[in-house]
């Protein structure tokens, strides 16, 4: 879900300063310039977008088609987004166990653009001995 008319604001997560944030960086503190934000989104200004297109991110961003429904920003190679906003209470998965396992809709609704499973996060929908109780 991006941003948009029924949806003003643009929720995203920053990196701190002076914190790790994994192997998958090419640098080791990536600061304020790493944003996780919905699929579809834009940066800040504050953000660098040196990040699209490395490691599991397989986004290709380009700034003139952000926001909107040509954005290609924030997801996986099967479409899987970065960020989510589920608008209701939801039991997020267990520490170390992947959306994906604990989640196993999410991946077809995903490739679909949210056009199937769009129950997946649900808890009748996980697994749930994937989930954090």
């Amino acid at each position: 879900m991006a941003a948009g008319p029924d949806m003003p604001l643009n929720p995203f997560l920053f990196a701190p300063e002076g914190r790790f944030h994994g192997d998958n960086f090419n640098v080791e503190f990536p600061g304020r310039e790493l944003e996780i934000h919905l699929k579809g989104d834009s940066l800040t200004s504050l953000a660098s977008d040196r990040f699209f297109s490395t490691a599991n991110d397989t986004s290709v961003y380009d700034p003139s088609n952000c926001p909107g429904p040509d954005c290609d920003s924030f997801r996986g190679e099967n479409g899987t987004p970065w960020g989510l906003l589920i608008d209701s209470n939801w039991s997020h998965p267990a520490e170390r166990i992947d959306v994906l396992e604990a989640y196993p809709n999410l991946a077809d609704f995903a490739r679909s653009g949210g056009e199937t499973n769009s129950n997946w996060h649900q808890r009748t929908n996980a697994i749930v001995s994937k989930l954090f109780e």
